[in-house]
């Protein structure tokens, strides 16, 4: 009996942003407060309701995000959190590409 082989390889068991070499390179370019916080930090942030700003690192007066919103956030690089006055900023200059209500 002859038997085909699939993949001359094993499939590599990686993190989903090392598959692509954009992704890598967005993710290094990022300077968000949470991608330098040690997970005792961000411990201390969720208990502590005391939640950053990704474009100016101030802290915000109130936030309102879901539990999928947190998560999102915490594993993409990708998807940042603006307070209220760099929120305005960006949409008064144009830089924001879409909004989640």
């Amino acid at each position: 009996m002859d038997t085909q082989i699939l993949f001359s390889e094993p499939i590599k068991q990686e993190a989903w942003y090392k598959q692509h070499l954009s992704i890598i390179q967005e993710i290094t370019k990022r300077e968000r407060p949470i991608d330098k916080m040690s997970i005792a930090e961000i411990r201390k942030m969720y208990n502590e309701k005391k939640f950053l700003c990704d474009s100016c690192g101030k802290e915000f007066d109130k936030v309102n995000y879901t539990l999928d919103e947190h998560i999102l956030h915490l594993i993409y690089p990708l998807y940042l959190w603006s307070c209220e006055n760099c929120f305005q900023d960006d949409l008064q200059n144009g830089r924001i590409i879409a909004t989640a209500e």
